[in-house]
């Protein structure tokens, strides 16, 4: 695990994660969360499935989620 301050989030390193859901958290659509989770999803290889249902995304967010998972690739 990365040492407080690595600026590595437990998402990019943890490799048996397969479920996140961050739905029903309003805070997970401003612009701070999207973009650590968009640098987390373009190196996390183990995640499945992701649930953002009800956080306030909007088409920018969608977009930038769209860019870490193919980054992924």
């Amino acid at each position: 695990m990365p040492q407080k301050g690595s600026g590595r989030s437990a998402l990019e390193v943890n490799r048996h994660l397969i479920y996140l859901d961050v739905g029903r958290n309003t805070g997970a659509g401003n612009e701070v969360p999207v973009q650590a989770l968009k640098f987390a999803l373009a190196t996390n290889r183990s995640l499945r499935t992701l649930g953002l249902a009800s956080c306030g995304l909007d088409s920018a967010a969608a977009i930038t989620f769209a860019e870490g998972l193919a980054d992924n690739f």
